[in-house]
């Protein structure tokens, strides 16, 4: 393994606390998953999908500002 978080893009390795090196196991992609899908059903649930809407827009903006930058 790398020392060192690595600097590239989605490398899949961060630092923990005690400077040891871990990967993003599947385990862990699956509940931030589980965690973000939730959270947009509860944001759905209280607030509608107006505001959704509008973020998405925003993001879609934003990712084509970044493709400029690439």
């Amino acid at each position: 393994m790398y020392p060192y978080a690595r600097s590239g893009y989605l490398g899949g390795y961060f630092r923990s606390g005690r400077g040891h090196v871990q990967a993003m196991t599947n385990q862990i992609a699956i509940w931030l998953g589980c965690l973000i899908l939730g959270a947009l059903v509860l944001d759905v649930a209280l607030y509608g999908t107006e505001h959704l809407l509008f973020l998405g827009k925003k993001l879609y903006d934003f990712l084509d500002w970044l493709a400029f930058w690439r």
